[in-house]
C-alpha cells in the first residue's frame, strides 16, 4: 500500500523548527512502510532549509510539490496564518489537517497516517499495527482524557475517503466543541499503551507504544526512542555569539558584500545581476554554523517565485524557492569552512529581471532579484 504520513505545523523561529519538527521528521523517516512524508505549515514566518525537505507554497493541493520518494520530505506552506484563538477554535489546524488527506487523495495514496509533530510511534507493536492497517479509519485512545486521540490516526482505502469527506465540512460546526468526540472514526484502538505523557515532566514510560504532546526542550535521554544523534536541544544554537549582518541603510553589510549588489536603502539591499557574493569574516567557532537569510523577492504578474541557490567556496549547499518575505536557513559544515576570512558565499538568483521589463511601467533598469534584509551566522554546538 502506498502510504503517506503527515503532520500539521507552525513555528515562529528556526530553533522552533529544529526542536520540534526536526525531531518528528527524523523519527518518521525510520518507518519502513512510509512512502512519503508531508508537513503542512500554517503560515510560519520562517521556514527551515533542511537538505532533505522540499518546500512548496500555495492555497490548493495542485500547488503542493508532487511525491518525490521517502528520501525527501515535503513541507507545504500556507502564506497566510489562520492560527487558533481558543482551545476549541483552531481553523489553522483544521485547514492543515484537511490539506494532508486531500493531498493523499489527489496523489492516490492508499493509506494515510496522521501523527502530529509532538507525537511519536515508539514501539514495534504500534508500527506493526500501522503497517498492517488495510481498511477503515482508526484513532488511538487517550487514556488521560478518555476520548479518541486525534494526534494519532490511520485511514486506509475506504477510510481515506471517509476522512477526506469529513474534512470537506465547514469548520464552523466544530468551533467551541471537543473535536475528539465529533470525528466519525470507524474504530478506536484501545489495545496499545500510550497517552499525552508530555503533559507531565515525568519520563516517557519505556513500555509505551506511542506518546503525544512531548516537550521539545528536554535533555537527550528523554527522547530515548530516537536514533542516535538526532536530538537537537535548545542549546544547540549559540544565539549569543551569532554574527548578524544588516543590509539596511546604515547597517554593516559593507563589511561583507562583494560583487552583485546595489546600494543599501531602507531596511534592505537588492541583489543584482544573476549572482551576488559575500566575503565572510574570520569565524572563531570550530564547528558548524547555521546560516539564516531574511529575504524578499521581486515578484510581479507571472513571476511568482524567485529561485535562490547558496554556494560556499564554490560548492553548492542548498536551493530555495522564495515565494514571499521569508527567512530561510541551511547549515554550513565545519568541513567546508576555512574560518580564516577567505570563505565566500555566493547567492545565485537566475530569475532576475529589470523592474522596467517586469512591470511595463517602471523606469528602473537595474537587473534585480531579491532584497536581502539580514544574514546571520549562528554557531552550532550539537
Amino acid at each position: 500500500m502506498r502510504t503517506l504520513i503527515y503532520c500539521t505545523a507552525y513555528a515562529r523561529t528556526l530553533p522552533n523548527w529544529t526542536q520540534r519538527c526536526r525531531l518528528w521528521l527524523d523519527a518518521v523517516k525510520q518507518l519502513d512502510f512510509v512512502d512519503q512524508i508531508l508537513i503542512v505549515d500554517d503560515g510560519s514566518p520562517v521556514l527551515p532549509g533542511w537538505p532533505d525537505l522540499h518546500i512548496s507554497s500555495g492555497p490548493t493541493v495542485e500547488d503542493a510539490a508532487p511525491p518525490t520518494g521517502r528520501d525527501q520530505a515535503i513541507l507545504h506552506h500556507f502564506t497566510d496564518r489562520l492560527g487558533r484563538s481558543d482551545v476549541f477554535d483552531c481553523p489553522g489546524w483544521y485547514r492543515s489537517y484537511g490539506f494532508g488527506v486531500a493531498y493523499a487523495v489527489h496523489h492516490g495514496f492508499d493509506r494515510v497516517i496522521h501523527v502530529e509533530s509532538d507525537a511519536f510511534l515508539l514501539s514495534e507493536r504500534v508500527r506493526d499495527y500501522a503497517r498492517n492497517f488495510h481498511e477503515g479509519w482508526a484513532a488511538l485512545w487517550c487514556e488521560r482524557y478518555q476520548f479518541p486521540e486525534l494526534a494519532v490516526q490511520i485511514a486506509a482505502n475506504d477510510g481515506v475517503k471517509a476522512m477526506f469527506d469529513y474534512t470537506r465540512h465547514s469548520y464552523d460546526g466544530l468551533v467551541g466543541r471537543v473535536h475528539e468526540t465529533l470525528v466519525p472514526f470507524t474504530h478506536v484502538e484501545r489495545g496499545l499503551v500510550g497517552d499525552r505523557f508530555g503533559e507531565t515532566y515525568e519520563p516517557i514510560p519505556r513500555d509505551a507504544d506511542y506518546v503525544c504532546q512531548i516537550h521539545p526542550q528536554r535533555e537527550a535521554p528523554y527522547y530515548w526512542w530516537l536514533p542516535s544523534g538526532t536530538h537537537y536541544g535548545p542549546d544547540a544554537l549559540d544565539e549569543q555569539n551569532a554574527l548578524a549582518f544588516h543590509f539596511r541603510y546604515g547597517g554593516n553589510s559593507e563589511d561583507v558584500v562583494g560583487e552583485g549588489w546595489s546600494h543599501a536603502e531602507g531596511d534592505f539591499r537588492w541583489m543584482t545581476g544573476y549572482a551576488s557574493t559575500l566575503h565572510l569574516p574570520p569565524l572563531p567557532h570550530s564547528g558548524d554554523y547555521a546560516l539564516r537569510i531574511n529575504v524578499h523577492p521581486m515578484l510581479y504578474g507571472a513571476l511568482n517565485l524567485q529561485r535562490l541557490g547558496v554556494l560556499l567556496n564554490g560548492r553548492p549547499i542548498q536551493d530555495f524557492e522564495i515565494v514571499g518575505d521569508m527567512i530561510v536557513g541551511t547549515m554550513l559544515s565545519a568541513h567546508d569552512l576555512r574560518r580564516d576570512g577567505s570563505d565566500q558565499l555566493t547567492l545565485v538568483h537566475p530569475d532576475s529581471l529589470t523592474p522596467a521589463a517586469l512591470t511595463g511601467w517602471s523606469v528602473d533598469m537595474r537587473i534585480l532579484s531579491m532584497a536581502l534584509r539580514q544574514l546571520t551566522l549562528v554557531p552550532v554546538h550539537a
